[in-house]
């Protein structure tokens, strides 16, 4: 299972910039004779996702059909920032230390460097790092570089270019050739009437001259809101032909819900992958879930999985599935100073949990609650809440004692509400 984490920051190496994110894949997979994903050249529009004033993601699960675990934990400042972000691995033998970044930011919490660690010999490494570059707030470049013979040495750069509407323009990427930056790609977003973006052009630095590579074009439900396809043209010296493309489902609140991604091949489009999300009563991504196209039906198998996060940065794993877990950081309802409106059972923090965890719940009405602990056989275990309760927000901790380690379920029921979510367990 191959694994890509990048922060929103981070994330421009592979072409993201403040409100949207384009993520360059450096990953190939062969599915049905196809070696290319069109995360190879996507952009998602997350300006309404990135940031939270009351949840945030502490931890999430990914698992291949090989049986192979991966468990992403993160740590934030007192301002809400990723501080650190630890990635172990499960291979059979109980979960390892695999590599870390380390963010740190300027008295305007700008991330101003991103420094990436692997564990070696029970002990961290420095393996790379980014530095970051900013003009009036507005991030102008990044400079990448790799830990070499105890010194940092250059690799690529990131220039960044914003119309008068503060999206990005162009990104001008640069290699590190014979001790001088030389140019390698840019890529040129083209925007409509109504600020939106319709396409980007990727061109290549070849015989002293930009060259067309690839084009991405975006099309749009009736809305015009929600994205309804996507398909990515390749240059072959005359006219754009077809490449890639996906057709993406939406639900009616804006989240992509289904994406079918397809490879054109000779006259016609041909099956890939496609994958799932589900979201949360914050519309945040709970979980995802991927099927290759492989001898004219589709199998549960591994594929990339672009996962984004309220907190400002993405994930791109080689897996077939994802579980996220959030925590309030405050009140939903002290954050919009409303009343209580609707019944919520919230995910459980932390989680991945030892020893113990809390449970946070909210009743709109005065009725009697009950909240049980279930193993994913569905055996109880334990009940932790069987009483009446006022209308009000309430926690309850949960200590497992003796069980092992394992993913359990906690239900809740008030009324005509009923509910239930997964927990983990890590001894």
């Amino acid at each position: 299972m191959k694994i890509y984490i990048r922060s929103i920051f981070t994330i421009l190496l592979l072409f993201i910039f403040s409100s949207l994110i384009f993520a360059q894949s450096h990953y190939h997979r062969n599915y049905s004779n196809h070696s290319l994903s069109i995360n190879d050249y996507l952009v998602l529009d997350y300006e309404q996702k990135l940031s939270s004033d009351f949840i945030r993601m502490d931890s999430l699960i990914s698992t291949s059909i090989q049986g192979t675990s991966s468990k992403f934990l993160f740590q934030y400042t007192e301002n809400n920032k990723i501080s650190e972000w630890l990635i172990l691995h499960n291979l059979g033998s109980g979960w390892e230390n695999s590599s870390k970044d380390n963010f740190f930011y300027d008295n305007q919490n700008n991330l101003i460097t991103e420094i990436n660690l692997g564990w070696y010999i029970n002990d961290w490494d420095s393996l790379s790092r980014i530095i970051y570059s900013y003009e009036n707030g507005i991030l102008s470049q990044s400079v990448f570089q790799r830990y070499n013979n105890n010194s940092w040495e250059n690799l690529d750069r990131y220039n960044y270019l914003y119309n008068q509407n503060q999206n990005l323009l162009t990104t001008l990427i640069e290699g590190w050739i014979n001790n001088k930056w030389q140019y390698n790609l840019l890529i040129t977003n083209y925007y409509s009437s109504q600020n939106r973006r319709d396409s980007i052009l990727f061109q290549r630095w070849l015989n002293s001259d930009w060259q067309n590579d690839k084009k991405t074009f975006f099309y749009y439900s009736a809305n015009q809101i929600d994205l309804d396809s996507i398909v990515v043209k390749s240059w072959n010296g005359l006219s754009w032909i077809n490449f890639l493309k996906q057709e993406i489902s939406n639900d009616l609140n804006h989240n992509q819900i289904g994406q079918l991604e397809k490879i054109w091949d000779f006259d016609g489009w041909v099956n890939s992958i496609r994958r799932f999300f589900t979201y949360n009563e914050y519309n945040f991504i709970e979980s995802a879930y991927c099927e290759i196209w492989y001898n004219n039906q589709w199998l549960t198998g591994d594929g990339d999985i672009l996962f984004q996060y309220p907190n400002g940065f993405t994930v791109a794993i080689i897996t077939n599935n994802i579980f996220a877990y959030y925590s309030n950081i405050v009140s939903v309802d002290e954050n919009e100073n409303t009343r209580i409106t609707h019944y919520s059972l919230y995910q459980n923090y932390p989680n991945p949990f030892n020893p113990s965890t809390i449970i946070e719940y909210k009743i709109p009405e005065s009725n009697f609650v009950e909240i049980k602990i279930f193993d994913v056989l569905g055996k109880e275990i334990i009940t932790l809440v069987n009483e009446y309760k006022s209308e009000g927000i309430y926690k309850v901790q949960f200590n497992p004692d003796n069980l092992p380690s394992g993913i359990y379920l906690y239900r809740i029921k008030a009324g005509n509400f009923s509910e239930t979510k997964k927990m983990i367990l890590m001894r």
